[in-house]
């Protein structure tokens, strides 16, 4: 994951292309998503253990997320889906 996310900054460094930035940020998300993701795991692991975890409460944007994931699920399934919010 940290290879992939310093390979992602590099290109943000060298390319001055926007279509090519956008792609690298897109990459530099899904990285931070799926660190995020192995924490969690990690974190089921511990639950499992019989450990405690702490819950950190904070406001969200539910709309901005729902738009994120059409974004990721249109560069893999075309223009299908819509946020309307």
């Amino acid at each position: 994951i940290t290879a992939a996310k310093m390979s992602s900054q590099l290109i943000l460094r060298k390319s001055t292309d926007a279509a090519v930035q956008k792609l690298a940020v897109r990459i530099e998300e899904n990285m931070d998503r799926a660190d995020r993701m192995i924490q969690d795991l990690l974190d089921v692991s511990m639950v499992k253990a019989g450990h405690r975890l702490s819950v950190k409460r904070g406001q969200c944007d539910v709309a901005e997320i729902a738009q994120r994931v059409v974004e990721d699920l249109s560069l893999i399934h075309g223009d299908r889906f819509e946020v309307l919010a």
